[in-house]
């Protein structure tokens, strides 16, 4: 298994997207995602952390085939790879520290502190994708 999960982690380094992505209501979601045209190796990704998954056809190129997993499992996946993370260990950490703060029994009214707190997060994960 620790030779796929350092497979995984080098399609994250290489093709995958570990975000932090805010909605217009001030909510903060990780999140990891992976487009590309094998869906071979989306499946096997598919078939350990099922998540979303959905194809489209750009204009011009290939069929793309998307993968995304959020929030509490996307924590979950990034724990899995994250020793073999190269490129991305710094968002993953962001992610997992942003995660590791949520509760998850109800969706009660954060602090500005908090508020701030994630809002810093998610500006300092942009910077890394800059």
């Amino acid at each position: 298994m620790r030779e796929i999960l350092a497979y995984i982690a080098g399609i994250i380094d290489g093709e995958g997207c570990i975000a932090i992505h805010r909605s217009s209501g001030g909510y903060f979601q990780g999140r990891v995602h992976i487009n590309m045209t094998d869906k071979e190796v989306i499946d096997l990704i598919q078939s350990i952390y099922p998540a979303w998954m959905n194809s489209y056809q750009p204009r011009k190129g290939k069929l793309q085939w998307k993968w995304v997993i959020t929030c509490k499992r996307a924590a979950k996946f990034l724990e899995d790879i994250y020793e073999f993370l190269r490129i991305k260990k710094n968002q993953a950490t962001l992610v997992l520290e942003l995660e590791s703060r949520k509760h998850y029994m109800g969706h009660g009214e954060l602090s500005k502190k908090e508020c701030k707190y994630r809002e810093e997060l998610y500006k300092k994960l942009k910077e890394l994708h800059k």
